[in-house]
């Protein structure tokens, strides 16, 4: 079951924030693009005033993130799709399902 949970803006220097607002926390969301890696996750993922709390990873038709924060008693799962293919704003979605496999 898939709950969106916020929506991004791409932005052009690669970043893409938005809000997330699952039932009880309403904060700000940003993907920044990690500048040089060669391997690891591409973007990190802030949340609320600067603080990096996860990181995430493209594989072209989305963006898989990993958030770690103390709001959630376990590292949340989500991911970014494209709203639209020519359209800068990006679904950002929790599948309920995956959570419980842990």
């Amino acid at each position: 079951m898939l709950i969106t949970v916020g929506i991004l803006t791409r932005h052009a220097d690669g970043c893409l924030t938005g809000i997330l607002r699952p039932l009880t926390i309403r904060t700000q969301i940003e993907l920044r693009p990690v500048v040089g890696a060669t391997s690891g996750p591409d973007f990190e993922v802030m949340i609320g005033s600067g603080f990096v709390a996860g990181h995430a990873v493209s594989d072209g038709a989305g963006i898989d993130i990993v958030v770690a924060s103390l709001e959630f008693a376990h590292p949340v799962r989500m991911r970014a799709v494209p709203k639209e293919p020519v359209n800068d704003e990006w679904l950002l979605v929790w599948n309920a399902t995956s959570q419980i496999a842990g």
